[in-house]
Order: C-alpha cells, then structure tokens, then sequence
C-alpha cells in the first residue's frame, strides 16, 4: 500500500494541500498504518480513535478533531 499511497500524499502535501488521516484504528494500529503508508512526511494529523468519544458512522465525530480546512485538505480514509 505504501509505495502509489506514499507518493499521491506526498505530491498532494507538496502541492500545498493537507493530508489528514481520519481512522478507526488507535495506538500501536494507527503506527503500523502511518508505517505501511509510507508517508510520514505528508501527513499533517490524524483524527483516530484515541481522538473521539464516539466513531463511526458518524463522520463528524471522527473529522473535528483533525481541525483540517475542507478548502485545501485531503482526507485519506483507512
């Protein structure tokens, strides 16, 4: 998954946009994820379970607290 992944968020970040990764996965899971992307440099934050009372499937929960600007950002989605 990291190699197409890792240059897409890399070229986006590059291009000015935010790369924020909203994802159900926390702790030791969400290291291995951000690992296997490959992008570490791309990826302004992350909105994960650790983050939120609640999650799925209500979007907002898991959006608000990246604090992404919608106009420039690019939600990768686990």
């Amino acid at each position: 998954m990291g190699g197409d992944a890792g240059r897409l968020l890399r070229r986006l970040a590059h291009g000015g946009w935010t790369v924020v990764l909203p994802t159900s996965a926390g702790g030791a899971e969400l290291s291995a994820l951000r690992r296997a992307i490959g992008a570490h440099d791309a990826i302004t934050a992350t909105a994960s379970t650790d983050d939120v009372d609640e999650g799925k499937p209500a979007r907002s929960t898991t959006i608000r607290p990246a604090r992404w600007s919608p106009c420039r950002s690019v939600p990768w989605r686990d």
